[in-house]
């Protein structure tokens, strides 16, 4: 079974991620990203990936989630959703940047390569948009996998280690 430690940035959106992930059957251990002060705290727990969830703040306030993706990254599958996506990329070299005009509800089409984590869908669906910040500069150890309509980056993978960031 693949266990999951879930890093929650405080977003409401947190539960229903972890709710689908069970409903999937994975099994998930939920911290906050204030419980612990460093991420070799965390190898206490028996996980095989790791999740950064989305959250209201910037990479730069995440706390643990930056510093867990650092320290796992050789060693774990690591997922960032939302926030946990701009961590991937501001860990890597990149840079996230405030956008000019928020995407707070907003429809967009999605295009993606092929990839294993696009596995089942068909090219160009809809998405809703809900967020402020972006990847304004891309790390060179990662590459884009997906686009929206407005060509902000939707999804990202490290080059080399199974890590992936989805917008």
């Amino acid at each position: 079974m693949k266990k999951i430690l879930f890093i929650d940035n405080y977003d409401s959106f947190s539960y229903t991620i972890i709710y689908y992930l069970k409903e999937l059957g994975f099994e998930c251990k939920v911290i906050k990203n204030d419980a612990f002060k460093k991420a070799k705290e965390l190898e206490k727990f028996d996980f095989t990936h790791l999740i950064i969830s989305p959250g209201p703040h910037s990479p730069k306030e995440s706390k643990l989630s930056l510093k867990a993706i650092k320290y796992f990254k050789k060693n774990k599958k690591i997922l960032g959703i939302c926030l946990g996506h701009q961590c991937i990329a501001e860990i890597f070299g990149g840079r996230v940047s405030k956008m000019q005009n928020p995407m707070h509800g907003k429809i967009s089409k999605l295009y993606f390569k092929k990839d294993p984590i696009f596995k089942g869908i068909k090219k160009e669906i809809e998405i809703c948009l809900y967020h402020s910040l972006h990847i304004s500069s891309m790390p060179e150890k990662c590459k884009i996998l997906a686009h929206n309509s407005e060509n902000i980056i939707m999804a990202i993978k490290h080059k080399k280690y199974p890590i992936y960031g989805l917008q």
